[in-house]
């Protein structure tokens, strides 16, 4: 006779298993049944966004000039450059954004 622990172990294989089946049958046919599709995307929002990220100090040191100080003023105030905030006391920026803003803020002297 399996122990407690052997037994649990092997309704949770068991259980795995089917939750794998299902997975699979759902992921790989559309609810018409015609073609197969792919997997659908991941419903971890994390897995999606960009993958290089930076704390307002790293933003200070990219971009010449600018303060941690103004960057709290910016996001208190509604504007741009976009940050996310994976935690409530943690705030990151990503470089792809950054770099965006400051080329949407470019001055071009030749023009009046």
């Amino acid at each position: 006779m399996p122990t407690r622990d052997e037994a649990l172990a092997a309704a949770a294989d068991a259980f795995l298993d089917v939750l794998d089946e299902i997975a699979e049958e759902r992921a790989l046919s559309d609810p018409s049944g015609d073609e197969p599709m792919s997997p659908p995307p991941s419903s971890n929002p994390a897995a999606q966004l960009p993958t290089k990220w930076m704390s307002p100090q790293q933003v200070v040191e990219h971009v010449p000039g600018l303060t941690v100080r103004h960057l709290e003023y910016l996001r208190g105030a509604k504007r741009p450059p976009r940050y996310y905030k994976p935690t409530e006391r943690t705030v990151i920026y990503n470089v792809d954004d950054i770099d965006e803003w400051v080329r949407i803020n470019a001055i071009d002297p030749a023009r009046p």
